[in-house]
C-alpha cells in the first residue's frame, strides 16, 4: 500500500496547533490561527492533518486528556469528545473557523480575578515558593499558589488586576497569590497597592501577611510591609480594616496613619512620620529588627558597625558589606542636592570601596528607584586612623543607576561595600544633614 505523502508543513502552524491542543493559546495566537484557517486552504489542510494524526494517536493508546476547568461552568466536551462526535477532522476545521473560541481553541476565558504581571525590572522570578521559578515575563498571568519574587534594591514588579487596581513590589520582596486570585500574601518585603473602588457584589480583594489580614480592600492607596517580627500598614488614601489571620478585627487605619502588628499580636497605631531631612545612626542602641548585613560591636572607643560577608545578588558574588534594614515606606531620610553626608570610619588598609544609598521617588505609589554612590570611599584612608568622609548628595550621581527623577530622593537602604575584601572597616558615625540654603539678597 502506498503511504500518502505528508503535506508541506509550516512550523508556525505546528506550534499553534500544539498550543491549541494544550489549551494554552494566547488571545493574539488564537486570532492568528483563526485568520489562517479562514483564509488559507493550505493551512486548513495542515491543521486537518494534525488533528487526524493526534486523534489517531489518542485512540491507539486509549489516552484520555485531562480537561481544563473553565470559569462559568464545566466544558460540555473535551477536545477528543468533540472530535469523536464530529466524526471527521474536517468538522473540526469548520468548528475552528466558525467558532474556535466557543469550545476551547483559545484558553478558557481569563478569570476576572486574575492578577497579571504588567512589568518587571531587575531580578524578578515567578514560581512556587519564594525565590523559585523562572525569570518573570511581562504580561504573564499569576496563578493561585505562585509566588512572585523581586531580588535586590533596584528590582520591582507591577501587578495589574482587571479592574485597574495596581500592586507594586520593590526591593527584596516575595508575594504569593492565594484563593481564586484576588488574595495576595506578602511573605516578606514591601508592596504598595492602589485598589480601585469595588462593587458590593464583587469578589473582594484582600492582602495579608503572617501577622494580619486586610480582608476587603476598596478605594485605598496603601503600603504593606513585612519583616521578621512585624507587619506594617500605612494608608495614604481611604480606610483599611485590619484583622488577625483568624479574622478577628484589630483596627481601622485611616489616611495618614500607620499600624504596626508584632509577631506576638501586639499592635499600635500612629501618624505616618514625615521622612526627615536630618538623620543619624544611634549606635548606643542595638541594631533594629530586620537589619540585613553587618554587626554592631562594642569597643573601648565606643560602639561600631562592622561588615559581614554575604552573597550579593546584584554583583552575583560574596561581598564584604554593611546593609541597613530596609525602610521603603517612609525611608530613613530625604536627600536634596545640598544635603551633606558624613561618615566617621576607620580601615585596617585602604582599598576599593563605596557608600551607596538606594533611593525612591517621593511620589506615593511610584516604583521608581535609583542609586546614589560615593565610589572609592575609603581608597585614600590612612590605615587604622579614624577619618571623616564627607560628600554632598549632588556629587553622588556618577553611576549608571543614578535616579532619573528629581528631589527629594527618599533613602530607604544604606550600603557600605568593600567588595570581595575585608578591609577591616569600622563605622562609628553616619549622619545626613541639610544645611540652610542661603537667602537670596534683594537686588
Amino acid at each position: 500500500m502506498t503511504t500518502p505523502s505528508r503535506l508541506p508543513s509550516d512550523p508556525r502552524m505546528d506550534e499553534l496547533f500544539l498550543r491549541y491542543w494544550d489549551n494554552s493559546l494566547t488571545s493574539a495566537e488564537a486570532a492568528e490561527l483563526d485568520r489562517w484557517l479562514a483564509d488559507d486552504p493550505a493551512m486548513r489542510d495542515q491543521f486537518n492533518e494534525l488533528v487526524m494524526q493526534t486523534v489517531a494517536i489518542c485512540e491507539c493508546h486509549a489516552v484520555s486528556r485531562p480537561g481544563s476547568a473553565s470559569v462559568g461552568g464545566a466544558r460540555a466536551w473535551s477536545r477528543r469528545q468533540v472530535i469523536g462526535w464530529s466524526g471527521l477532522a474536517a468538522g473540526v476545521v469548520a468548528s475552528a473557523v466558525l467558532g474556535l473560541r466557543q469550545w476551547g481553541g483559545e484558553p478558557a476565558p481569563r478569570p476576572v480575578n486574575r492578577a497579571t504581571l504588567a512589568s518587571a525590572s531587575g531580578a524578578v522570578r515567578v514560581g512556587v515558593g519564594a525565590g523559585a521559578g523562572e525569570p518573570a515575563r511581562s504580561g504573564q498571568d499569576l496563578l493561585p499558589g505562585e509566588t512572585i519574587t523581586t531580588e535586590g534594591p533596584n528590582s520591582s514588579a507591577r501587578l495589574n488586576l482587571p479592574d485597574g487596581s495596581v500592586i507594586v513590589l520593590v526591593g527584596d520582596t516575595a508575594m504569593t497569590v492565594s484563593g481564586r486570585g484576588r488574595g495576595l500574601v506578602l511573605d516578606r518585603g514591601t508592596a504598595t497597592a492602589d485598589i480601585r473602588y469595588q462593587e458590593s457584589h464583587a469578589e473582594p480583594v484582600s492582602l495579608a501577611t503572617a501577622y494580619l489580614t486586610l480582608p476587603r480592600l476598596s478605594g485605598v492607596v496603601m503600603t504593606l510591609g513585612q519583616v521578621l517580627k512585624a507587619s506594617e500598614v500605612e494608608v495614604h488614601q481611604g480606610r483599611v480594616t485590619v484583622a488577625t489571620p483568624s479574622g478577628e478585627r484589630l483596627a481601622d487605619v485611616m489616611r495618614g496613619e500607620v499600624l504596626t502588628v508584632g509577631a506576638d499580636g501586639d499592635h499600635h497605631k500612629k501618624l505616618i512620620p514625615t521622612t526627615p531631612d536630618e538623620f543619624a545612626w544611634d549606635l548606643s542602641r542595638p541594631l533594629p529588627d530586620g537589619w540585613h548585613v553587618g554587626r554592631r560591636e562594642s569597643t573601648t572607643e565606643g560602639p561600631v558597625v562592622r561588615p559581614e560577608f554575604w552573597f550579593d545578588p546584584f554583583h552575583q558574588a560574596v561581598m564584604s558589606q554593611i546593609r541597613s534594614n530596609h525602610q521603603w515606606a517612609h525611608g530613613f531620610f530625604q536627600l536634596h542636592p545640598e544635603s551633606v553626608v558624613r561618615v566617621r570610619y576607620r580601615v585596617e588598609r585602604p582599598g576599593p570601596s563605596q557608600l551607596c544609598f538606594c533611593v525612591r521617588s517621593a511620589k506615593v505609589g511610584s516604583s521608581e528607584t535609583g542609586m546614589m554612590e560615593c565610589n572609592e570611599a575609603f581608597v585614600n584612608a590612612r590605615p587604622r586612623e579614624w577619618r571623616w568622609l564627607e560628600i554632598r548628595a549632588a556629587d553622588m550621581f556618577d553611576n549608571p543607576h543614578a535616579p532619573k527623577f528629581g528631589p527629594p530622593w527618599i533613602g530607604f537602604l544604606v550600603i557600605f561595600n568593600t567588595y570581595r575584601e575585608d578591609l577591616g572597616l569600622s563605622i562609628a558615625e553616619f549622619q545626613v544633614t541639610r544645611p540652610a540654603r542661603p537667602t537670596r539678597q534683594p537686588d
